[in-house]
């Protein structure tokens, strides 16, 4: 069902002190050949020239707010106050869209509760992960993911339009695919979300969850929807950068346990729990690998796993070979377990 824009779409960009990227990312956004939508930049008590260079883009489509520094997740929420469009995407401010990331998205999500978008993973404006979202859906790689905790692929329907190729799945089946396939992932960047759905379910971000906000934002809304629209259009191009908090190891990270212990409260289906058990086991070995037991104790794992309902074997026979073998030492001597690790050198966030 194409959109002729009668539906307006609302975009919300954070951003902090990000004077080096915000332009070219507000260029991109203004080239859109979707006409209908206004961009909402929050800037979250940027200290260097941000908000100058925001200022300078003489567009009527902007419309500028500025907060004390509370974090991306209350800035987010600042824009969702103010966002006038039914539809909402998100976008942030070191990455850059295709002219027609919002028309297409526009057009897929036709009467699906989401719409989502393959994207390019790149840094140095060099592409170094390319991915589109339909790939999540496909063969071999779905089916080895699924043996590692996933589902089935819960696909409904798929066709040929002006948007790619567009993939309809039940929500349900994307709540479980989004916890161990990046391909999806719970970012906000590739998906249009519907405000309506986000008004009448009280779904914000969380101000005390400073990794998986974006997440358990996903998992909730996706818990309120039907079907999900999926483009394998790559549409959003995702910078990475080695500043960026997943690389800037902290205790902000473990809070990305709290997030999935959220998630976990959304659904009893027996598939969803062990996924998203499996993902909390990974996570949190990852994490123990870094981080003392007065910080990232064993007990909270234990009692995360006691909540599930889950058996031993349900949850070790979902992990792959790697992390069975981290399970087993970990659980053996965990200080061994972190001499171990730290010759690896783990990266940490799974």
């Amino acid at each position: 069902m194409a959109n002729n824009e009668k539906e307006m779409i609302s975009v919300i960009m954070p951003v902090y002190n990000a004077e080096n990227t915000v332009g070219k990312t507000i260029s991109s956004i203004l080239c859109q050949s979707f006409r209908n939508f206004e961009l909402i930049i929050v800037d979250d008590g940027s200290t260097d020239g941000t908000s100058r260079i925001c200022g300078q883009f003489d567009s009527g489509k902007i419309v500028c707010l500025r907060q004390e520094n509370a974090g991306p997740a209350a800035a987010r929420n600042y824009g969702l106050t103010r966002a006038r469009g039914s539809l909402i995407c998100f976008v942030d401010a070191d990455d850059t869209v295709e002219e027609d990331y919002l028309q297409v998205l526009a057009d897929a999500i036709g009467d699906a509760g989401l719409a989502v978008c393959g994207y390019r993973q790149v840094t140095d404006d060099t592409e170094i992960s390319p991915s589109s979202s339909e790939e999540a859906f496909s063969g071999e790689a779905f089916s080895q993911k699924a043996s590692s905790g996933g589902a089935s692929s819960g696909q409904d329907s798929s066709e040929e339009s002006s948007a790619g190729t567009l993939t309809r799945e039940t929500a349900d089946a994307v709540m479980k695919k989004i916890l161990y396939d990046d391909t999806i992932g719970g970012f906000l960047w590739n998906k249009i979300f519907r405000k309506s759905l986000l008004e009448q379910n009280g779904i914000t971000f969380s101000k005390h969850i400073f990794v998986g906000e974006d997440l358990l934002f996903v998992e909730q809304y996706l818990a309120c929807c039907r079907t999900v629209a999926v483009t394998d259009r790559k549409l959003y191009h995702y910078y990475c950068s080695e500043n960026s908090i997943s690389h800037a190891m902290t205790g902000k990270n473990l809070t990305i346990l709290r997030a999935l212990e959220k998630i976990r409260g959304l659904s009893d289906d027996p598939d969803f729990v062990k996924t998203v058990a499996v993902r909390y086991v990974r996570q949190f070995l990852s994490f123990a690998a870094l981080f003392p037991d007065e910080e990232c104790p064993p007990g909270r794992l234990a009692s995360f796993l006691k909540n599930t309902g889950l058996s031993a074997r349900d949850v070790f026979g979902g992990l792959n070979r790697n992390y069975k073998i981290k399970y087993i030492l970990y659980h053996t001597n965990r200080n061994l377990y972190r001499k171990i690790m730290s010759v690896k050198k783990p990266s940490g966030a799974d």
